[in-house]
């Protein structure tokens, strides 16, 4: 029962009601937002608040909405009119609904809430469900993926596919021997058994693989393993020409599974020499570059003599250095061969020029002086060695007395000079032919002249044909 509270009403109001034979009780209807009464007041005094006692009001469902009631279309206020009317507000609240992802071998793979009116796009990760065996790829759903309208489910088959592993064979100091991709379940097969090289103490054989050759379940790496034991020595024999060196001339022991290089001509008589790995010597036995591998036995070898051997002449003339055009310098020389380098002056061996200098001497590679080339049993380097020299071209003319033209021993450069106009004299009756190192000779001065000391030079006239 509701309990009303009196209110004192201005007289003036209180008459007038009483006059018009009316009771002034205002009526309160609550309304819902579809217009349905949800109750009617009629015993609310003027100047009091209403309230609704009903149940709260509800607004059904839509499938994109929810809603919840949050109040009236306006403030309840103290009623001061006959009627007055309240509708019920309701908030919308839009719906989610359950969307399920499964896959047919898998099941349910996912669930979610999405709101409605929108698009799933989910993606299932299938690494999520790959084993060592397979993997899955996902090709789509088995419908497209819609908006939202209510509870859906979506179901996809992965298609599975097996999974491949890389597989190495590699050698103790990690040199890949092999390296293929295989399926799994499916057997490696082991490349040829590797080889390792001997150090300096030991010899290595290949004993296996560190682990057991199994069916493929991962990636894996199979290591090469080899047992080994002392590295020895082997001894070597020469014969050259059929005849049996002496012990000492060459090497005549080795570490087995070496290398050998052997000498290319003759310790005793410096011929050139082939080696062959017979006494047949057959063209197919011939060693190639004199080097041949040496294995676990003793092993002679079978030289033939074919020429004198050419040691190689290196010669250092030194920076700006050269040689007269037209001149070579011997480039090798036999241990019969005599080379005297004394003979400057000849086309062999003709000196070799240097601006500002003069050609003094050789010096061997220890520095020591040389002079000759004989007896020669290794290569040989010669260096040039030089003397700083400048000498004076003097002039016999009054005009000219106390000039000169400085030259160096080449005294290549001498000519251009002579060029010079003070050079070239004008005499009446006469015509200038040239200078001379001699009135006597009267030959002209027109080409290069090796200078060892001061010259003096005469000029040459001849009669003027119209004098």
């Amino acid at each position: 029962m509701k309990h009303k509270k009196l209110l004192l009403l201005p007289a003036v109001a209180f008459s007038s009601s009483i006059l018009s034979g009316c009771a002034l009780i205002p009526t309160v209807t609550w309304t819902n937002w579809d217009g349905t009464i949800l109750e009617v007041d009629k015993d609310v005094f003027f100047g009091s608040v209403p309230t609704y006692d009903g149940n709260k009001p509800t607004k059904p469902s839509t499938p994109e909405f929810d809603y919840e009631f949050e109040g009236w279309d306006r403030e309840v206020s103290k009623a001061w009119l006959l009627h007055i009317g309240y509708t019920a507000q309701f908030k919308e609240i839009k719906r989610s609904y359950s969307v399920t992802y499964k896959e047919t071998k898998f099941g349910t793979i996912k669930t979610e809430s999405i709101l409605y009116g929108e698009t799933p796009s989910w993606t299932p990760n299938t690494s999520d469900y790959a084993t060592a065996q397979y993997s899955y790829k996902f090709t789509g759903w088995n419908e497209q993926l819609e908006p939202v309208t209510c509870e859906a489910t979506y179901t996809t088959t992965f298609v599975e596919q097996t999974r491949s592993y890389l597989i190495k064979f590699v050698d103790y100091n990690g040199t890949v021997l092999k390296s293929e991709q295989l399926e799994y379940g499916q057997t490696p097969v082991a490349p040829d058994d590797p080889t390792r090289k001997p150090d300096n103490n030991y010899v290595y054989t290949f004993s296996g693989w560190d682990k057991t050759i199994d069916k493929v379940k991962g990636a894996t790496t199979y290591t090469a393993k080899y047992s080994s034991r002392d590295r020895v020595k082997v001894n070597i024999s020469y014969f050259i020409d059929e005849v049996e060196q002496s012990s000492g001339i060459y090497q005549d022991s080795i570490l087995e599974y070496s290398t050998l290089t052997l000498p290319s001509y003759s310790a005793t008589d410096y011929y050139d020499l082939e080696w062959y790995l017979s006494p047949d010597m057959k063209p197919e036995e011939i060693v190639q570059n004199n080097e041949v591998f040496i294995g676990e036995t003793d092993a002679t070898l079978y030289g033939k003599r074919v020429a004198e051997h050419q040691f190689k002449i290196t010669y250092n003339l030194g920076t700006g250095a050269f040689l007269p055009s037209g001149h070579k310098y011997p480039e090798t020389v036999t241990n019969s061969q005599i080379i005297d380098l004394d003979s400057c002056c000849e086309d062999i061996f003709y000196a070799p020029r240097l601006a500002n200098h003069m050609f003094e001497k050789w010096l061997d590679k220890d520095n020591h002086d040389i002079t000759t080339i004989s007896n020669t049993t290794s290569d040989i380097v010669l260096k040039a060695v030089y003397k700083v020299v400048k000498f004076n071209i003097y002039f016999d003319w009054p005009s000219l007395s106390h000039d000169s033209i400085e030259v160096t021993y080449n005294g290549e450069d001498y000519l251009e000079k002579l060029k010079d106009n003070k050079y070239i004299l004008s005499e009446d009756g006469f015509n200038f032919l040239g200078w001379s190192f001699s009135y006597d000779d009267r030959t002209i001065v027109n080409g290069p002249y090796l200078f060892d000391h001061d010259v003096t030079l005469v000029p040459i006239f001849e009669f003027a044909s119209n004098a």
